[in-house]
C-alpha cells in the first residue's frame, strides 16, 4: 500500500514538474490595444490588454495592464494607437495561378507555380489575411504549400484547400464527374489526396456560354447529390463554382456548403440559400480586377468580354442584394498569386453595394470562420481562440478603405508584421 502511494506521488511530482517546466517555457505576449473589435458585428471596446500565451489568446483585460505583472518574461507590443481585430479570411483564392495572365497561360509549370504560390501566400499574410480557402489548385502545389506553412517553413496564411475542381468532361474544371459512380469516385480521390474541401463546378464562368443566366446546369441533380453525399460520408464539405441560375439552384438543393461567384443568383436562389443554410461567396473583386486589367480584357476576346460586361453592374450589386435578402455572406476575392492583388477591395465593394461596413468585416471574419466550421477557434478575439490578430491604422468601421492600412499581423501568436514592416523569421 505504502509502496503504491510512493509510486503515485512520484508520478504526480513528475507530471507537476513537467507542467511547471512547460509553463516556464511559455511564450507570452502582452498587447496594449487602442480599439478592439473582439466580436465583429458588435460594438468595439477601447483600451484593452490582450494576453497571448503559446499561440492562443489567454485573456482580454480592461485597461492597460503592466506586462510584468502578467509574466516577467512577457514580450510587450504597444498597439494603443491602432484598431485591433481578428485576422481576415479569404474564402476563394488560387495561389498556384497568376490571374493577370491570359486564361490559356494561367496554368504554370509546377516549379514556377509553387514559387509564385509561396510569394502570393506571403503577400496575403502581410495584407492581413491569416486564413484562406484554396479553391482549385494542382495537388502537387497547394497541398505541399499548406503543409510547409503549417510547419513554419514559409510565411503565409492558414490554408484549407480543395485541390483541382471536379466538373463534367469539358466543363469548368478537370473533369472526372460524368455519371453518379464517376462523381463518387473522383470525390473520394480528391479527399484521399488530402483535400480539406471538395470543389465542383455546375456551370461555366459568367463570360462563358454555359455560365450565362439562363444556361442549363453543367451537371445533373443526381451527380451533384452524389458528390455532396460522398463528401459528407468522409466529413468534408463541398463548395461550388456556379454562375448560371440553374447551376446555383441545383447545387443549393443538393446541400452544398457554399456557392462561389453566384453571378446570376436571383429571387429563386435567395430563399434556397436561407433554407439550406448555405453561404454565398460573391467574389465581386473579380469585376474590379477585370475592369482594370487590359491584359485580361484582351485575353477574353470581344464576345466573352461583351457577355461579361453586361453582367458586371449586376455583380457589383450582388453582395448588397444578397445581404438584404438574408443570405449569409463570406469574403472571397478569386485572386491568384499576383502581387498586384488588392484583397481589401472586396470589403470596399461590399460596402459600395449596400452592405454595412460592420457586416462586411463580419463576412471576412466571423462568417468565414463559420463557413469553415472553425468558429470555435477563429474569427473572434476571445480567450481560448487562436491568436490571429491584425491592427489597422484608422477605424475601418468608419472608412472601410482603411483595411488597406494593415500595420500589424500576428498569426498563431507569432508576429509577421509590426509598424507596417515585415518581421523576418
Amino acid at each position: 500500500m505504502i509502496k503504491n502511494m510512493i509510486i503515485i506521488i512520484g508520478l504526480l511530482l513528475s507530471l507537476l514538474g513537467g507542467s511547471l517546466q512547460a509553463l516556464a517555457k511559455s511564450e507570452v505576449t502582452v498587447i496594449h490595444a487602442g480599439i478592439v473589435l473582439g466580436t465583429p458585428g458588435e460594438k468595439p471596446t477601447k483600451k484593452q490588454t490582450i494576453v497571448v500565451r503559446n499561440g492562443l489568446i489567454e485573456s482580454i483585460l480592461e485597461g492597460y495592464v503592466s506586462p510584468t505583472s502578467i509574466d516577467e518574461s512577457a514580450k510587450f507590443l504597444d498597439l494603443s494607437n491602432l484598431f485591433v481585430m481578428p485576422g481576415l479570411m479569404d474564402m476563394h483564392v488560387h495561389l498556384s495561378m497568376n490571374l493577370t495572365l491570359p486564361k490559356h497561360q494561367r496554368v504554370l509549370p509546377t516549379a514556377e507555380s509553387l514559387m509564385g504560390a509561396i510569394r502570393g501566400a506571403r503577400h496575403l499574410l502581410l495584407s492581413g489575411f491569416t486564413t484562406v480557402r484554396g479553391a482549385g489548385d494542382p495537388v502537387e502545389v497547394i497541398f505541399p504549400l499548406r503543409e510547409a506553412i503549417n510547419r513554419g517553413e514559409f510565411p503565409g496564411p492558414r490554408i484549407l484547400a480543395s485541390g483541382p475542381i471536379i466538373s463534367r468532361e469539358g466543363g469548368h474544371g478537370y473533369g472526372g464527374c460524368d455519371g453518379v459512380e464517376s462523381c463518387r469516385k473522383i470525390t473520394r480521390k480528391r479527399i484521399s489526396e488530402g483535400a480539406d474541401w471538395v470543389k465542383m463546378a455546375t456551370s461555366g464562368s459568367a463570360s462563358d456560354e454555359n455560365g450565362s443566366a439562363d444556361s442549363a446546369s453543367d451537371m445533373f441533380p443526381e451527380e451533384v447529390v452524389s458528390v455532396v453525399e460522398t463528401a459528407r460520408k468522409l466529413r468534408t464539405d463541398v463548395l461550388v463554382h456556379a454562375t448560371s441560375t440553374e447551376g446555383i439552384n441545383i447545387a443549393l438543393r443538393a446541400g452544398v456548403r457554399s456557392i462561389d461567384h453566384a453571378s446570376y443568383a436571383d429571387d429563386t436562389s435567395f430563399p434556397l440559400f436561407r433554407k439550406m443554410g448555405a453561404y454565398m461567396v460573391p467574389t465581386t473583386y473579380l469585376v474590379d480586377f477585370l475592369e482594370n486589367n487590359p491584359t485580361i480584357r484582351k485575353g477574353l476576346g470581344d464576345e466573352q468580354y461583351k457577355r461579361l460586361s453586361s453582367v458586371m453592374k449586376d455583380i457589383r450589386q450582388l453582395p448588397g442584394n444578397a445581404w438584404k435578402a438574408g443570405v449569409k455572406l463570406a469574403i472571397g476575392t478569386d485572386t491568384g498569386h499576383e502581387l498586384s492583388a488588392r484583397h481589401y477591395r472586396e470589403f470596399v465593394l461590399y460596402v459600395e453595394s449596400g452592405v454595412p461596413a460592420s457586416e462586411a468585416i463580419k463576412a471576412g471574419t466571423v462568417n468565414a470562420a463559420e463557413l469553415l466550421r472553425l468558429e470555435k477557434s477563429l474569427g473572434y478575439l476571445r480567450p481560448g481562440y487562436i491568436a490571429d490578430i491584425i491592427a489597422i491604422d484608422g477605424n475601418p468601421l468608419k472608412d472601410i478603405t482603411l483595411l488597406k492600412n494593415v500595420n500589424f499581423v500576428m498569426k498563431d501568436g507569432k508576429v509577421f508584421k509590426l509598424n507596417g514592416e515585415e518581421v523576418m523569421r
